[in-house]
């Protein structure tokens, strides 16, 4: 297999969109109807995206999230809550037979990481890959502690990953944020008590920052897009050939926004969730 991947940059939309165009190319190369893919996207609006595990009506204050517009969806991919909102977000599509996808997700997850980390270096910025697992903070949002492989600068997390494999593909994506917001992400949790709330004010201001909080100068979604295409071309030899979604792939998406990622079953219900994810065909 070459290193031939597509480029996609899918701009700004909503989250049910955004969740339901990965889950539809995700579905479109495990078929064998689109190449290996590599997608940038933004967010139209606030958006809280919750791993796939998490107990919605437990970690996350639903009136509070819809009293400040912030959309809440679950994603594929497991871990801990993530307020999308000013960034660039990456997702990475391939076969694990697919040679810079084997191994075990650890493997994979430090082969990736090696573009990001060559991305946020052709910014100027001086990241380096955590090697140690994180505290357990009890926290339902992610960027309160890095994980292995993910990448931080100045002492802070600056990117979050997430990874899944279904289908015979592996699905990797991330937010890469521009800045974060810390109060608003913070209003969207159910925490115990006020107490608890400042020290995770704390401990998010202390750890975790955008690229636009380290950097004397303000970075833009095209230029991080392109800083990071760059960094993959660099670390992993990978050939980015710019292209479009298949009307496959939008076709399924729509289905996808309407038959689970807007419904009380997907983004509620942790019953729904299991091993075996219901699958929508192509056609």
């Amino acid at each position: 297999m070459g290193n031939q991947w597509r480029l996609l940059d899918t701009g700004c939309r909503d989250g049910f969109t955004n969740m339901a165009l990965d889950e539809a190319i995700l579905t479109a190369v495990s078929n064998g109807l689109a190449p290996p893919t590599l997608r940038f996207y933004g967010w139209s609006s606030p958006t809280l995206t919750l791993g796939y595990f998490q107990e919605t009506r437990k970690e996350i204050d639903l009136t509070a999230c819809q009293r400040l517009g912030v959309q809440v969806v679950r994603r594929l991919t497991g871990g801990r809550a993530v307020l999308h909102h000013r960034e660039v977000t990456y997702s990475i599509i391939a076969p694990m037979a697919h040679p810079d996808m084997r191994g075990s997700v650890l493997e994979c997850y430090l082969r990736l990481s090696q573009g990001l980390l060559a991305g946020y270096r052709n910014l100027g910025v001086k990241a380096k890959l955590a090697t140690a697992p994180p505290g357990k903070t009890g926290s339902a949002a992610c960027f309160d502690t890095p994980s292995w492989y993910e990448l931080t600068a100045q002492g802070k997390k600056i990117a979050g990953s997430a990874q899944t494999r279904r289908m015979g593909c592996i699905l990797q994506h991330g937010s890469l944020p521009l800045s974060l917001n810390n109060d608003l992400l913070l209003q969207c949790l159910h925490l115990p008590s006020d107490s608890i709330r400042e020290r995770l004010t704390g401990t998010l201001t202390r750890h975790a920052a955008g690229i636009n909080q380290l950097l004397d100068r303000p970075v833009s979604y095209p230029e991080m897009i392109q800083a990071l295409a760059e960094g993959w071309q660099q670390a992993l030899g990978w050939q980015l050939e710019p292209g479009d979604l298949t009307t496959s792939e939008l076709s399924l998406a729509r289905k996808l926004i309407h038959s689970r990622y807007k419904t009380a079953a997907w983004n509620m219900d942790r019953q729904y969730h299991g091993d075996i994810l219901p699958t929508i065909s192509l056609n």
